[in-house]
């Protein structure tokens, strides 16, 4: 059964616009991931090819991608093509190091030299004080400052803080 309606039937122009610019935008994820994608004055880039290179190595076709780069200096580069041949060209160049912020394992080298120092002041401290005996004098004047033995460090502390009472 073929149903008919009579009304008015509407044509409407689209104007597609023409690709004219485009730029990469790049988004660190972590210390040595990033994150690639393809921004145009097209509305949502709706029909257009994205080629991305790495380095002159690895060639990816998709609008955005994310990428793990080794330490060093890296040239990313991209085109976009619509359906009319435009081409726009892009290019950015990555540095990835190890001395970021953002890297974890800078983070644990820090943690592990921390925590080294303090094993070595308190390993010292038990040596120390297990054979003080026989330490020369000079040397026992001079470890226990360092070690804050007899209480010198709170005792300046303490006497300071007197001082600036008094003169209230």
């Amino acid at each position: 059964m073929i149903l008919f309606l009579g009304g008015v039937a509407t044509a409407q122009l689209f104007f597609i616009e023409p690709l004219q610019n485009a730029y990469i935008k790049v988004e660190r994820l972590d210390w040595q991931t990033y994150e690639f994608s393809g921004r145009t004055n097209i509305k949502n880039n709706v029909g257009l090819n994205f080629t991305w290179t790495v380095d002159n190595e690895q060639v990816f076709y998709t609008k955005t991608f994310q990428h793990v780069f080794t330490t060093g200096k890296h040239a990313v580069s991209m085109q976009v093509a619509d359906s009319f041949g435009n081409k726009v060209n892009d290019a950015v160049q990555i540095k990835a190091t190890f001395w970021q912020v953002t890297n974890p394992w800078l983070w644990w080298v820090v943690y592990f030299i921390l925590v080294g120092i303090i094993l070595y002041y308190w390993i010292s401290k038990v040596i120390y004080l297990a054979f003080r005996k026989k330490f020369h004098s000079e040397a026992k004047i001079f470890l226990d400052t360092l070690f804050d033995e007899r209480g010198f460090v709170s005792k300046v502390i303490e006497m300071k803080m007197r001082k600036v009472k008094a003169r209230q």
